[in-house]
């Protein structure tokens, strides 16, 4: 859709005009500031019909942003205090870009999937909407080195969990991937793992199969993160939400059958 080598140029043009060199991680500071007054500066110009070559710069710069935060998220647990403005700056830059994105072209859908929003926002519902389209570019999301893009690509699979109209290989798929972020283990158990867990059991509590019910029971025998309430009681509530969900489950006719499960014949 878009000339790889104008997306490399203007790689090449933001690295040399920030002083960072290609493959180099990027650091916290206020290097975003310029490209955001050159993002503001487009928009400006553009008046929100944009040329092909502003729209593959765009495309390169929404990359480069979601990068940048995924990079300090792993560094500092999730955290996404890059800077005052730097979330305004992040959804504008989203906004512009799916003004115009194809999201049947698998690389652009992919600078999306990566992007900063909430999961289940209007824009979120859109990425799904594209099914097992999606799919490889949330799998990819899902094994992010930050929290806080395992938990917006658990927050998708909880959502994409609701929709019985997915092809059986695909609702395989987004319960593989769910069971799989229930059981994260990168790190320790602190808020920003719990996150990732916590959409995770919302979206295998919504499946409801066996094997989403035994992840649910791992979970719930897990030893999660600890709060203490003011009169002393300690709760875990990671472990504390598994088990609410077992016991709605368990009396409301218990594991359900899953059409798509591998035992299944519909599921060939």
């Amino acid at each position: 859709m878009y000339p790889i080598s104008i997306i490399v140029f203007v790689f090449s043009f933001l690295n040399l005009a920030i002083g960072q060199q290609p493959g180099q991680a990027p650091v916290a500071d206020a290097s975003w500031l310029v490209r955001y007054q050159a993002f503001q500066k487009l928009q400006q110009q553009a008046k929100g019909h944009y040329t092909e070559a502003q729209k593959a710069q765009l495309l390169a710069t929404l990359q480069q942003e979601s990068k940048f935060a995924e990079d300090f998220g792993a560094k500092y647990r999730g955290s996404k205090d890059l800077g005052e403005g730097f979330g305004e700056y992040w959804s504008e830059l989203l906004g512009a870009v799916s003004s115009f994105a194809d999201l049947r072209d698998p690389s652009v859908l992919r600078i999306l999937v990566f992007a900063g929003y909430d999961p289940d926002s209007d824009f979120a519902k859109r990425l799904i909407a594209q099914k097992e389209n999606v799919l490889p570019a949330i799998r990819e999301l899902s094994h992010s080195p930050d929290p806080f893009s395992r938990a917006n690509a658990a927050g998708l699979l909880k959502n994409m969990a609701q929709d019985t109209s997915l092809p059986c290989a695909a609702t395989r798929d987004v319960t593989d991937m769910l069971i799989s972020l229930a059981n994260d283990v990168d790190g320790p158990p602190d808020d920003a793992q719990e996150g990732v867990k916590w959409q995770a059991v919302e979206g295998l509590a919504t499946i409801r199969s066996p094997r989403a019910v035994a992840a649910l029971q791992k979970v719930a025998q897990s030893e999660s993160k600890s709060v203490k309430d003011d009169d002393g009681t300690v709760r875990h509530p990671l472990s504390d939400q598994a088990k609410g969900h077992l016991r709605v489950i368990a009396e409301t006719g218990g594991p359900k059958a899953a059409p798509c499960d591998a035992s299944s014949p519909q599921s060939k």
